[in-house]
């Protein structure tokens, strides 16, 4: 009888002893049936829809600007991002990112240049990259850090912040006009101004990857990975602005963007405005310079020396690092040119070139570029695709006579 049992248990296969054929046969079964498996699929699949419903995209209150578009936040975060490591880095206001975004969307031959969104978010200046590349003969990578409204008090901060983060930059691009130094609009004190209290408030602390804890890591790839977390932070934001406005207390994020008017303005859809890259008409442009008109008179020379003050500290820290810098003083129509005093106008341009020459920035001139025609503009300061082409097919030509990163 013990010898049957040995004999039975002798002929028993263990499962860790079964042929590979056999064994195959019931892994993808046991796969399938993973509760883990699908719990990704599933989080995949939602991730998937979100990225591409994106369910904010239409809310406006006032101004409030989803999280995934709000140009400090996402532009600095994919800065952050652990494969973004640009060579170079422009910067500027709005006008700036008309110079740079309609371009593009007329290089990949897009039939429109997109929604306000996307011209939010715009990270990569693809035209402008390829100009950069052709002219200095590298492989260089370039970041769009414009952000709508920023002057160069602003600037600082931002590029502060991004120097920390990324300092194997080498150079800084920075399109600049007028309104950018002397609008009325902007807070008459730097420090006051929407996007620095954006970045000083509520910025990432530390900022630089390399000192965030494993937490924070983990986090800061999640965001950049998978759509959700930013879905859930877009709405933990819109509930504050909501909370804000019932209360009847300004918010200070960045979301105010265009301005919260406490306990006047509620949720409400509105379809996603397109940038159209033709020019309006010519009682718009005249509605438009008359409104500038108001907000560079009187002229206050305090507000401009303050900002060409932040101008210089921003050139002696590119200096001390050794980065490149190339300034555009950007073009603009004499119908906009007008509305500046003589003397905002002469101190202006007094003070740029003179700051440009005492720290070695180079400076290309275009304001007064007669190729630039009033069809050029959507209105009288900001360019359609054929004026940003015109103003980096100039820049190319300019990296090359000065043989910059060459």
């Amino acid at each position: 009888m013990v010898s049957g049992l040995k004999d039975k248990s002798a002929g028993a296969v263990c499962p860790d002893e079964r042929p590979l054929n056999k064994r195959s046969k019931t892994f993808w079964p046991r796969l399938f049936a993973s509760t883990f498996l699908w719990i990704f699929v599933f989080l995949f699949v939602v991730d998937i829809g979100l990225d591409l419903w994106r369910p904010l995209k239409n809310a406006a209150i006032g101004g409030y600007i989803p999280v995934d578009r709000d140009p400090a936040r996402v532009k600095l975060g994919f800065l952050l991002n652990p494969l973004c490591h640009p060579d170079v880095v422009a910067i500027g206001s709005s006008i700036a990112m008309s110079t740079l975004t309609p371009v593009d969307h007329w290089y990949l031959g897009a039939l429109r240049p997109g929604t306000a969104y996307e011209r939010l978010s715009h990270t990569k200046p693809l035209y402008l990259q390829n100009v950069v590349r052709e002219a200095c003969g590298k492989d260089l990578s370039v970041f769009d850090l414009a952000v709508p409204g920023c002057m160069p008090s602003d600037a600082e901060v931002i590029l502060q912040k991004a120097f920390e983060a990324r300092p194997q930059v080498k150079m800084l691009i920075m399109l600049w006009a007028p309104r950018d130094f002397g609008d009325k609009l902007a807070a008459a004190n730097p420090r006051d101004s929407v996007v620095i209290r954006y970045l000083l408030k509520r910025s990432y602390k530390p900022f630089s990857l390399e000192t965030l804890s494993s937490w924070s890591r983990l986090e800061s790839w999640l965001t950049g990975a998978w759509y959700f977390p930013i879905v859930k932070a877009d709405y933990q934001t819109l509930i504050r602005v909501l909370f804000c406005q019932a209360v009847n207390r300004g918010d200070d994020s960045y979301c105010r963007f265009v301005g919260i008017r406490p306990g006047k303005d509620f949720i409400k859809l509105s379809q996603p405005r397109a940038y159209s890259d033709q020019p309006r008409d010519m009682e718009y442009k005249r509605a438009n310079a008359a409104e500038y008109f108001t907000r560079y008179n009187p002229f206050d020379g305090k507000r401009l020396a303050a900002q060409f003050d932040c101008f210089d500290r921003i050139l002696a820290r590119c200096r001390s690092h050794n980065v490149e810098v190339v300034v555009i003083d950007l073009p603009q129509p004499e119908l906009h040119l007008k509305q500046m005093s003589a003397d905002m106008r002469m101190q202006y341009l007094t003070r740029m070139k003179a700051d440009c020459n005492r720290y070695g920035a180079h400076l290309l001139e275009l304001q007064n570029d007669p190729d630039f025609v009033i069809d050029d503009y959507v209105d009288t300061s900001h360019l359609v695709a054929t004026g940003g082409k015109k103003v980096l097919d100039r820049l190319g030509v300019f990296l090359r006579h000065e043989k910059l990163m060459q």
